[in-house]
């Protein structure tokens, strides 16, 4: 039973596409006839116009004309000028480049006669290094005289206490002769 409904299916789809082939046949000999039949239309969005509209559209046309060769008289002019200013901004740049060579060769040849001087840094430096050994002679002198003045006073202090040591011995020297008892006695 299953066999018999799937051929009769098999069958129907054949007769379906048969039927839609005929169908889409008839469709396009209908389409053809009326294409044929109906008058030929004028393309959609056109108008007819009156006799003032084509007037008013022709002066407007006019004005538009006019207003375009204007616009291209001014950009020709501008073009023209465009490369006459070229031109002379070339010249110009021209005339730059040997004003800077000319000034450049001038500055050379004024350096060039000016004498040279030693840089003003090193006259600086110069001086504060003299500064520096003036201070360092003055310091030293200084120094020196403080040691003259040191030695001079630690001889007088040494000089005295020697003095001082001998008399002493001198009289524990006298002391021991003399037979005092209780004298003191000076350390070596």
């Amino acid at each position: 039973m299953l066999r018999q409904f799937a051929d009769q299916i098999k069958a129907d789809n054949k007769r379906i596409e048969s039927l839609e082939k005929k169908c889409r046949q008839l469709e396009a000999a209908s389409f053809l006839i009326k294409v044929q039949n109906e008058p030929a239309q004028p393309i959609s969005g056109s108008k007819s116009f009156s006799e003032k509209d084509y007037k008013k559209i022709h002066t407007d046309l006019l004005e538009i004309k006019k207003v375009l060769l204007e616009e291209q008289k001014v950009a020709a002019d501008l073009t023209a000028s465009k490369s006459s200013l070229k031109k002379k901004n070339d010249a110009l740049e021209y005339n730059i480049t040997i004003l800077k060579q000319s000034i450049k060769e001038k500055m050379v040849a004024i350096e060039a006669k000016i004498p040279k001087k030693k840089p003003e840094i090193k006259e600086d430096v110069k001086k504060e290094d003299a500064k520096k050994e003036v201070v360092k002679k003055e310091v030293v002198k200084k120094e020196a005289g403080k040691k003259k003045k040191n030695s001079k006073k630690n001889s007088k202090k040494n000089s005295k206490k020697n003095s001082k040591k001998g008399k002493k011995a001198k009289k524990a020297k006298k002391g021991k002769k003399g037979g005092k008892k209780g004298g003191k006695k000076v350390a070596k």
